[in-house]
């Protein structure tokens, strides 16, 4: 991301093994595609149907870490994020702090969201056999 004055790549700079300038360049990395994210949201949310919902009303956009800490790879502490209503489907503007729970629960939650009914989704201890529960409107 030269555009932020240096030219490591994400990847590289998550495993920052605790190096304070490291740590300074992941956050302003992470800022900088948060803003990304929600410029996205901004446009979606400008363009209205015959209805009055918005196409961010209409979108579910799934934006997620897939490791909790870049330095081990970790697969625990995950930071998931819903954006959108999905057509009315997921409640919107609530923050949720949910116990330990597998991400595929999440991918069942937007499948159903779509009208697809998954019974299972995932491999071995990964498998999850139903959505998040609250999630919902």
């Amino acid at each position: 991301m030269p555009w932020l004055g240096f030219t490591e790549p994400l990847h590289q700079v998550s495993h920052n093994f605790g190096n304070a300038v490291a740590l300074d360049k992941y956050a302003k990395m992470s800022t900088w595609i948060a803003g990304q994210v929600a410029h996205l949201m901004a446009r979606l949310a400008a363009v209205t149907d015959a209805s009055g919902q918005t196409l961010l009303d209409q979108t579910v956009i799934y934006w997620f870490n897939r490791h909790g800490d870049g330095n081990p790879h970790s697969n625990y502490a995950l930071p998931n994020v819903l954006l959108g209503g999905a057509g009315g489907y997921f409640k919107t503007g609530r923050f949720l702090q949910l116990p330990a729970t597998s991400p595929t629960k999440v991918l069942i939650s937007i499948a159903n969201a779509m009208g697809v009914d998954v019974p299972s989704f995932g491999k071995d201890a990964f498998t999850a056999t139903s959505g998040l529960s609250g999630l919902t409107a």
